[in-house]
């Protein structure tokens, strides 16, 4: 199950997490892009795109380089700062909660800042700053790092 699934590292706090059907590891995989949503959108569209001309006859790696236009980072090539996918505040990738196992699911909007946030600590910072504002259940603050505009629902 392992070797089915991977996340690349794209750079500025931007992945893609794929999952390879075993059965079938030349076809499309299911993704799912991480990051802020003003740099994953555009690399969204440019995949979505090219699935109908996916080459089931080429490795998926050059699949999607050419669907996204740019070369994959190969193992080790890439600064840590610009992969990194830990939550900016608890310094951590996966946390264990008492209903399960977390990763960093909301991402800054900022194009110059893009860090990622647990769910739980970006409500946790959110609600010690005296600036937070709620309306029903979302907390909307500054970013961390950037004072971006970012928010968080309440109880999830």
């Amino acid at each position: 199950r392992a070797a089915t699934h991977r996340r690349v590292a794209l750079g500025g706090h931007t992945s893609l997490t794929l999952t390879l059907n075993p059965k079938a590891p030349l076809q499309p995989p299911d993704f799912h892009f991480m990051g802020a949503e003003s740099k994953v959108a555009a690399l969204r569209s440019k995949l979505l795109e090219y699935l109908p001309r996916w080459n089931a006859s080429r490795l998926p790696r050059l699949n999607l380089e050419a669907a996204l236009q740019m070369p994959l980072p190969a193992r080790g090539t890439s600064e840590l700062e610009d992969v990194s996918s830990d939550c900016a505040i608890c310094y951590a990738y996966n946390i264990t909660m008492d209903d399960g196992e977390y990763v960093p699911e909301h991402n800054c909007d900022n194009p110059g800042c893009g860090r990622p946030y647990h769910a739980c600590c970006l409500r946790e910072w959110l609600q010690a700053n005296s600036d937070t504002r709620q309306s029903f259940n979302v907390l909307f603050g500054a970013c961390p790092y950037c004072s971006a505009p970012i928010s968080v629902k309440l109880g999830v």
